[in-house]
């Protein structure tokens, strides 16, 4: 089984920007959070399909040796 902390994969987007995209770890709960809280109304809205105010913890866990 692949590890989440080693399996990655970088990529050149069409406008030749280079991004490395990898699975998502416990070390990036506050991440998640930090970029909800940025989050423009409309957004949350279309993401979720009603106002939510804050993510929960539940939201964010990944169960051990998912992938996605």
């Amino acid at each position: 089984m692949p590890d989440a902390a080693t399996d990655n994969e970088t990529v050149t987007l069409k406008d030749g920007v280079t991004v490395t995209i990898r699975a998502i770890r416990p070390d990036d709960k506050a991440g998640i959070f930090e970029a909800f809280r940025n989050l423009q109304p409309e957004s949350i809205y279309s993401r979720f399909f009603y106002q939510k105010k804050t993510l929960t913890d539940d939201e964010t866990e990944i169960p051990h040796g998912s992938r996605f």
